[in-house]
């Protein structure tokens, strides 16, 4: 009979990280198809279910932080800006108080150096409102790992207060992935774009979601985390279309919903489901796709145009149509027709 194996045998010397805390070496690209970096920290083991990976992402070192994204250091700049203004006038509404305490116990005097003892607790109040929020900001944001597999994806989340967060998702696990990204701006001036990638099954229910907030009138940090969805969806696309493929060779066509209304593509035609009726239109009938204004606009040929109503125009809002980096793939494969 063999011994049972030691502590150390299985775990290593004592006082050492157990294996689930193992750094795992950057074996992978970043998101961003950029190399990773031996100082990596990749917090946890990856997932068998996401199959091979093709990119890791991390925002921790072995020994701190990967610097700050463009965003993150707005958000620092904004906190700093509010807690030194809300910090200025609660020291300045201190000072006041005080002011009036020491004149009920009588310390006239102190009239003499209001104003100073105003500007001085004003500007305490500024500093320590400053440094509040700046450092709640610096501490609320939590170690994160990312990885794309060819099957899925994962995420690790560190907790604050509770423990770790361990999402793992798998692509044949979601019927459809939605994708929004709305761009804002402030008196005219550009503040960053809202991104939102969200998968779903087949009974509506949200199966993983990525969503955050990055500017796109410049290069990105590497450790950016809309590179995370950028990927996510161009594994999820490659995987989509094998499925697509399988679904033309079986049914001769392929559906992509847009609400209550799809657009099916086929050898040679597009069909059109809208309002409740379905509609066949050869590929050479159609005078004219494109987008316009967030739409995607078909065109049969000798539509008419109107301002109540119109014939043979058909329009989809692309935030609202399934799969759409897919849909133009098999669109181009099956159609011929291509966005450039």
């Amino acid at each position: 009979m063999q011994p049972s194996p030691s502590f150390e045998q299985q775990f290593g010397p004592q006082g050492t990280q157990g294996p689930y805390r193992q750094p795992v070496e950057p074996a992978w690209m970043r998101h961003d198809r950029t190399a990773g970096h031996p100082e990596d920290d990749f917090l946890a083991p990856v997932e068998p279910a996401i199959g091979p990976v093709l990119s890791a992402c991390t925002n921790r070192t072995k020994s701190g932080w990967h610097p700050a994204t463009k965003i993150q250091r707005n958000q620092r700049i904004a906190a700093g800006v509010l807690g030194f203004i809300f910090g200025g006038i609660g020291g300045a509404i201190f000072a006041q108080l005080v002011r009036d305490f020491a004149l009920q116990l009588g310390f006239f005097v102190v009239m003499q150096f209001e104003g100073a003892l105003t500007l001085l607790f004003g500007l305490a109040g500024a500093v320590f409102g400053t440094a509040l929020l700046v450092a709640l900001v610096w501490f609320v944001r939590r170690p994160q790992s990312t990885f794309v597999g060819k099957q899925g994806l994962m995420r690790y989340t560190r907790g604050l207060l509770l423990g770790p967060k361990h999402e793992v998702f798998r692509f044949d696990d979601a019927n459809e992935l939605k994708v929004q990204r709305v761009r804002h701006f402030v008196n005219g001036v550009y503040t960053g774009t809202n991104f939102d990638y969200t998968w779903r099954d087949a009974n509506g229910k949200i199966a993983f979601r990525i969503t955050g907030q990055f500017r796109d009138d410049g290069a990105l940090e590497s450790t950016d985390p809309v590179h995370f969805a950028f990927a996510a969806e161009s594994a999820w696309s490659a995987h989509r279309i094998q499925h697509f493929d399988r679904m033309i060779a079986q049914q001769g066509i392929a559906r992509f919903a847009c609400g209550r209304d799809w657009i099916g593509v086929g050898k040679g035609f597009l069909e059109i489901g809208a309002s409740g009726r379905s509609e066949q239109i050869r590929i050479d009938e159609t005078q004219d796709i494109h987008f316009e204004q967030g739409m995607l606009v078909i065109k049969k040929k000798g539509a008419k145009e109107g301002l109540f109503k119109s014939e043979g125009v058909y329009r989809f809002p692309v935030a609202a149509l399934t799969d759409f980096q897919v849909f133009l793939v098999v669109l181009e494969e099956q159609t011929g027709v291509r966005f450039r």
